[in-house]
């Protein structure tokens, strides 16, 4: 076995990079203010060695021995010192933050003021240590030994105690809120954990509510438990039996769910951005309105979308979701599409909402203070806080006659859209969504619709002269001799319907259109689709209607004189004021259903 008893030999082979010194005898050694970070002592021999304020962060410190020595104020930070022998060792105001201790020898060790802040003591024996000041917080104990061991004044803020054994130990001064036991845990006699703060691991549990980030319960058994709405962000879950619990609306970002058993588990509105769920068990599991980003990992064989949960990120598909109440600070959702998103008491502080479609959403009640609405669009029924002003942040209005030259709309969806009387002309359009959208009279001139989608749109009396319509969907597109397109443009080879006396809409799809007032004389209208559609005050003079679906058509006041309605369905059709005498109706199914003969 080599020796470096020489604090000079020790430190001039390290300084020339050489770091693997396992199983050295450094028996007595005077290492103090030594940098060694890093170091691999695994198994070393360093009994009575001084280390005070010596540097060991990420040092392999595995199977070590330190008994009786003094590393008072060292640097252990994320050290590994797992099975060492620590015995009388004297660690005050040492720095052990995240180091892993799992099942080492601490017994009788001197660790006043020490910080011992999220490190692993599983299965570490601390019996009779001094540990009054130490720091704790989030530490792993479970199934540690603290017999007899001193904790005056000691914060355990959050700690894991399940397994652990605190038997003998006056607890009376030490801060346990927060603390994780479990049915194994022994306390001291008469002493009421519960009181002092502390929270049951076990099946069954309610902690509703409950403020537990960064917490360590690897293995926990909070099977068919009740965890709504609490703080479970950074938590280690891993492996944990968390089957039919219930975490609606918990915060889990960032949580290491890993192996986890979540068969039946509720998630409903969880917040599970950033978590890591690779290979956790889903079966059965409800992951309806759940937050997910592109950090959050899922077992390979789920599809957060059939489970219908959101993905918070930027050009996201959100319409209709429901995110009232969620916690939305700081989140890119920059040309995300929330038409008819509920949103009411949502937190959007610093969120970025550029270019977002907030057309239909309601926003009532949000936190909007400093988020991005610049260039995101809404419309007379998006709702927003009381005394918002949506244009003032830099948002625009989706109405008629209003102005939206030159803006950037470009894949947005905005389907059943009025606006008629708008003035778009040279605005990106391009792959937006205006299936159905009233564009009467709106100005397109150069405007890009290329790719976007105008089926069933209503172009009567537009302006596109000039306008890009490469690839763009114009199929039921209504539109009338008033209707300018760019030049040698054929909108009826496109699909278009041309509205308008004499022309040919045989089996024409024109269900729930709005055709109110229009004239249509002596149209060919024979099989065409008119179910729902609006044809109040139409003029219908000599049409051809025979064989049409009028199912549910408001025909109020039409002037129908000469039309030919053979064999059409009328059931349900409104036909106030019009006066068939000279309408052909053989074979037409009635409003009242009844066959005309």
């Amino acid at each position: 076995m080599p020796e470096y008893s020489s604090r000079n030999v020790i430190l001039k082979r390290y300084s020339l990079g050489e770091r693997d010194f396992r199983k050295v005898n450094l028996s007595g050694a005077n290492l103090n203010d030594a940098d060694l970070s890093k170091v691999d002592l695994t198994e070393a021999i360093m009994n009575q060695v001084t280390l005070c304020q010596a540097i060991l962060a990420e040092a392999k410190l595995t199977g070590i021995n330190l008994s009786g020595s003094a590393l008072i104020e060292a640097n252990l930070v994320r050290a590994d010192l797992s099975e060492a022998n620590l015995t009388d060792t004297i660690l005050c105001w040492a720095d052990l933050r995240n180091a892993n201790l799992c099942r080492a020898n601490l017994s009788e060790a001197n660790l006043v003021k020490t910080n011992l802040n999220r490190a692993n003591l599983n299965g570490a024996s601390l019996n009779r240590a001094n540990l009054n000041g130490a720091s704790l917080n989030r530490a792993n104990l479970s199934g540690a030994s603290l017999s007899g061991a001193f904790l005056l004044e000691a914060n355990l803020l959050g700690a894991n105690l399940s397994g652990a054994s605190l038997r003998e130990v006056n607890l009376q001064q030490t801060n346990l809120q927060g603390v994780f036991y479990d049915a194994t845990t022994q306390f001291p006699e008469h002493f009421d954990p519960i009181s002092a703060g502390a929270y049951l691991i076990a099946p069954k549990v309610h902690l509703v509510g409950v403020d537990l980030p960064a917490a360590n319960l690897p293995q926990a058994n909070l099977a068919s438990s009740n965890l709504s709405q609490a703080n479970f962000s950074k938590a280690n879950l891993q492996h944990a039996n968390l089957s039919a619990i219930i975490l609606n609306r918990t915060n889990l970002r960032e949580a290491n769910l890993q192996h986890a058993n979540l068969v039946g588990a509720s998630l409903i509105a969880a917040d599970l951005r950033a978590a890591n769920l690779s290979q956790a068990n889903l079966q059965q599991a409800q992951l309806a309105q759940v937050l997910y980003d592109q950090e959050t990992q899922f077992p390979s064989d789920f599809e957060p979308n059939t489970a219908k949960a959101y993905l918070i990120a930027p050009f996201s598909e959100l319409v209709g979701a429901n995110l009232a109440q969620a916690n939305l600070n700081n989140s890119q959702l920059c040309k995300a599409n929330l038409r008819a998103a509920c949103l009411v008491g949502a937190s959007l502080r610093k969120t970025d909402l550029a270019q977002a479609n907030l057309t239909d959403a309601d926003l009532s009640g949000t936190d909007l203070a400093t988020a991005n609405l610049v260039g995101a669009c809404y419309n007379q029924q998006t709702r927003f806080p009381q005394d918002f002003e949506p244009h003032q942040a830099g948002a625009f209005l989706i109405a008629p006659c209003t102005s939206l030259v030159g803006v950037d709309l470009q894949q947005l969806d905005l389907p059943n859209a009025n606006l008629s009387g708008a003035s778009l002309s040279a605005a990106n359009l391009s792959k937006s969504n205006l299936t159905r959208a009233n564009l009467k009279a709106v100005k397109l001139e150069n405007a890009n619709l290329c790719d976007a989608n105008l089926t069933g749109a209503d172009l009567r009396r537009a302006d596109l002269t000039g306008a890009n319509l490469i690839g763009a969907n114009l199929q039921q597109v209504l539109y009338n001799p008033a209707t300018r397109f760019p030049q040698d443009f054929d909108p009826m080879a496109s699909g278009a319907y041309l509205i308008a006396p004499n022309v040919s809409l045989q089996k024409a799809n024109l269900q729930a259109v709005d055709l109110s007032g229009v004239n249509l004389t002596k149209a060919n209208l024979t099989k065409a689709n008119l179910c729902g559609a609006k044809l109040s005050g139409a003029i219908l003079l000599g049409v051809n209607l025979s064989g049409a679906n009028l199912q549910g058509a408001d025909l109020s006041g039409a002037i129908l004189k000469g039309a030919d309605l053979s064999k059409s369905n009328l059931t349900n059709a409104n036909l106030r004021a019009v006066d068939l005498k000279q309408v052909i109706l053989e074979g037409a199914v009635m409003p009242d259903g009844t066959i005309y003969e």
